[in-house]
């Protein structure tokens, strides 16, 4: 039904909508986040300049999903609890760049979801609530955001409603290990 659908009120078809976004976020890629990010990797963007222009960029260009809770929300409570603004920076430059490999990747995963596990139980040490600490179950998502923009032919954006789909359709069924899920999501957009 989606490929044969007709022209909407836009004059085009949704599988053409589709393949004019995808275009857009190539373009916003190459030209704006793809360049940000490795100039933050490399140390010549500050963490806060760094966080401000990604959250720029995607308010203006609504192509991921970004500015909610799974990514800017969490970005902007990971640098807002993080006692340590240096180990911050350097846990969020270890997890951004992206990984050579699964093994890499899984264990990028695995890192930064102990650093947000730590984030978490020092703010709640510290008096706080809960609420206001980064949830672990936005790291594949938020990671796999940075990942695409480095390398989008090899690492998808973890995307809920695709894993969702994918569960309701059973044709996959995450595990508890956040990084195994990650990488057999990545392997079903392989085929």
């Amino acid at each position: 039904e989606y490929l044969s659908a007709p022209p909407g009120p836009e004059g085009k078809t949704p599988l053409e909508l589709e393949a004019d976004c995808d275009a857009a976020r190539v373009k916003l890629i190459e030209n704006e986040l793809k360049p940000l990010l490795a100039g933050y990797l490399a140390g010549k963007v500050p963490l806060a300049d760094f966080k401000s222009k990604v959250d720029g960029i995607n308010k203006r260009n609504e192509l991921w999903g970004f500015k909610g809770i799974k990514g800017q929300m969490f970005f902007n409570m990971v640098v807002n609890v993080a006692d340590d603004p240096e180990k911050c920076d350097h846990e969020l430059k270890s997890a951004l760049a992206a990984p050579a490999n699964e093994q890499v990747a899984a264990s990028r995963i695995r890192a930064f979801l102990s650093y947000i596990k730590r984030l978490g139980e020092q703010w709640v040490a510290g008096g706080n609530t809960r609420h206001g600490a980064p949830k672990m179950g936005s790291v594949p998502f938020f990671l796999s955001y940075f990942w695409q923009i480095q390398d989008r032919e090899v690492w998808p954006v973890y995307y809920t409603n695709g894993v969702n789909t994918m569960t309701d359709l059973n044709i996959w069924q995450p595990s508890e290990d956040v990084a195994e899920d990650y990488l057999a999501f990545k392997r079903i957009h392989e085929l």
